[in-house]
């Protein structure tokens, strides 16, 4: 019963928090697939988009599905998915924002 209150309630609470910045960053990939700033290759805009989609497609498929799951009450072997799935969206976030700061150095040096 604790821990279906607690699952619950971080639901209830994170996903506010993620949803904006997952929506935004959505919106922002697709833009600078549609017009890639400057010289920059419009390929890397898209292969940042396919990491975003990759992150989405883990949220819906596996996330979301394991957070219900734990709703109803704790399962070891659902949260030990949830745990490692997590490992989707961190490496393709961390690419991502890697490939971004590579493409924003690449901005700045060349107006330099």
């Amino acid at each position: 019963p604790q821990f279906v209150e607690y699952e619950r309630k971080h639901a209830d609470r994170i996903t506010p928090v993620v949803a904006i910045p997952m929506l935004i960053e959505l919106v922002t990939a697709v833009w600078l697939c549609a017009d890639p700033p400057g010289t920059i290759d419009r390929r890397w805009m898209v292969f940042g988009l396919g990491l975003v989609i990759v992150v989405w497609l883990s949220t819906a498929i596996i996330q979301v599905p394991c957070h219900s799951r734990l709703g109803q009450g704790f399962d070891s072997s659902v949260h030990r998915v949830l745990v490692y799935s997590n490992w989707i969206r961190t490496i393709a976030w961390t690419v991502r924002g890697v490939l971004m700061t590579y493409i924003v150095w690449l901005i700045l040096d060349r107006q330099a």
